[in-house]
């Protein structure tokens, strides 16, 4: 564990929202995305900086959730994560 920052149990709704999209996945209702296209030159190294740079600051970027074969689903906080 040595990439965990901390652990904690999912909220009551994080819980609902992975519970149904288990039971359903074919739904996806809690599912967004987004995509774009780049016009001109994009500097991807910049771009990558800048992701590495935002998951370092906030928390939430670097979070996973591990359910299977846990009594209680649990999210996780990397200390660090790699960008791609």
């Amino acid at each position: 564990m040595e990439n965990v920052e901390s652990v904690y149990p999912l909220s009551p709704m994080q819980l609902d929202i992975l519970l149904r999209s288990l039971r359903a996945p074919e739904l996806a209702e809690y599912a967004e995305q987004v995509c774009w296209t780049v016009r001109g030159d994009l500097d991807a190294r910049a771009f990558e900086r800048a992701w590495s740079l935002l998951a370092a600051r906030h928390p939430v970027l670097r979070t996973v959730f591990f359910w299977k074969g846990l009594d209680t689903p649990l999210q996780v906080v990397r200390r660090t994560v790699e960008i791609r």
